[in-house]
């Protein structure tokens, strides 16, 4: 999962791109914990915080471009893939 914001938190296009974030103020990327497939359609509310594999800078208050990946197999293998902006929430 990934997340990457402009400068003031405000939609920018721009970071919709692939490798597009060289361009953001904030990227903030991590892996959640592994997940097992039972067939069935699950929903789950995950977190993007400072404390993630890669990035820099820190999300503020707007919105974020996040992308939402799992993979099948050790091949990698792409079963889904959502991306969209979407609200920070700031952690009190």
């Amino acid at each position: 999962m990934s997340a990457k914001q402009s400068a003031d938190g405000p939609k920018d296009s721009r970071l919709e791109g692939e490798g597009s974030s060289a361009r953001a103020a904030a990227w903030l990327q991590n892996h959640p914990s592994q997940f097992t497939c039972d067939g069935k359609w699950h929903t789950g509310t995950y977190q993007v915080d400072n404390f993630t594999e890669y990035g820099f800078g820190q999300l503020k208050r707007g919105v974020a471009w996040v992308q939402f990946c799992l993979v099948a197999d050790e091949a990698g293998e792409l079963v889904l893939s959502q991306n969209e902006w979407v609200k920070v929430k700031l952690a009190r």
